[in-house]
């Protein structure tokens, strides 16, 4: 379960920044943006620990906006919010990992060509709303993170790290789902529901992803570990799509699953892995332990091993067992 901090039991520190990098529409029009977005900001704050919330970027320029950002900061990750769009992917928003006054914080990019319905149609229950809403809720779920993901990870001191990998790597499934839960009835749930059953028709409708396995036997040297990070994260891939959309419905409350929603998905060779995987996210969000870790993982990991499997790469995962 997520956890509500109230503001009272929260520390003081500075607050966060909202700005518009780059050139806008207008002065006037980028100010009524950025006015809207602190309107959804202090709207959210009352469901999500923003704790860890740096500040708030908004640009046309995406890239600029993170290189911006990144400039002179210690930076850890980027994730990326996916819409799609006419049969092409684009980023609408990401949130970056960085140090800040040796406070590991949250820094949200938010692409301005996406918001623009916050301006021009602000009594609106929009899309743009929900993805401001999304990114805030990626902040708030990863409020346990006190240092980088990968750092809970490596060094590793057991001989087979192929566990710990694959379960570090289902983090993703856990922030996409409780983001798309969180923010499923903020803006327009209908057209982001559509988007989430394009993305996730997209992602299999094309066949099994290829896993690049080459010739390695041993797949337990460290020397493998790139080739498994990349072979583990494409069978990962389809999975990610659906945790979008199982989040989403799951915050609408409705009463269906992604193989009744998207056909390509209910035909699809990977089609076993559905049920497990949501089950295993609905568990995870009725953890009640305050404090969360990565142990909270441990039934989302074998879903993952059975869409390795499924995708071809038994051999990569042979012998793996959970602690």
């Amino acid at each position: 379960m997520i956890q509500k901090v109230p503001m009272s039991c929260l520390p003081r520190r500075r607050r966060p920044s909202l700005r518009f990098h780059g050139q806008g529409a207008s002065t006037a029009w980028n100010r009524q943006l950025l006015s809207a977005i602190r309107v959804i900001v202090a709207e959210r704050r009352e469901n999500l620990n923003l704790s860890k919330l740096d500040g708030i970027t908004v640009s046309f320029d995406l890239d600029g906006a993170i290189r911006a950002v990144e400039s002179g900061q210690q930076v850890f990750s980027v994730r990326e919010k996916r819409v799609a769009l006419q049969y092409r992917t684009v980023s609408a928003g990401c949130v970056i990992e960085v140090m800040r006054q040796e406070r590991h914080v949250s820094h949200v990019i938010l692409d301005a060509a996406y918001l623009a319905q916050l301006v021009d149609d602000p009594q609106a229950e929009s899309w743009a709303a929900n993805i401001v809403a999304h990114e805030l809720a990626h902040v708030g779920v990863s409020h346990w993170l006190t240092k980088p993901a990968w750092s809970y990870l490596f060094p590793t001191q057991r001989s087979d790290w192929r566990y710990e990998t694959l379960r570090y790597l289902t983090l993703n499934f856990w922030d996409e789902y409780a983001a798309c839960r969180l923010s499923a009835r903020i803006g327009e749930p209908k057209s982001v529901l559509i988007n989430f059953m394009n993305c996730l028709r997209t992602t299999v409708v094309g066949g099994l992803p290829r896993l690049r396995l080459y010739t390695r036997k041993n797949w337990r040297t460290l020397e493998a570990l790139k080739s498994f990070v990349c072979a583990a994260g494409a069978a990962r891939r389809p999975l990610l799509s659906a945790a979008y959309l199982m989040g989403h419905i799951d915050g609408l409350r409705f009463p269906t699953d992604v193989a009744t929603l998207c056909t390509a998905a209910r035909v699809s060779p990977l089609a076993p892995c559905w049920m497990p995987l949501h089950h295993a996210l609905r568990a995870v969000w009725e953890r009640s332990e305050p404090k969360f870790g990565f142990e909270a993982l441990d039934g989302l990991t074998p879903v993952l091993m059975q869409a390795i499997q499924i995708c071809g790469g038994e051999r990569m995962i042979a012998d793996v067992e959970p602690w």
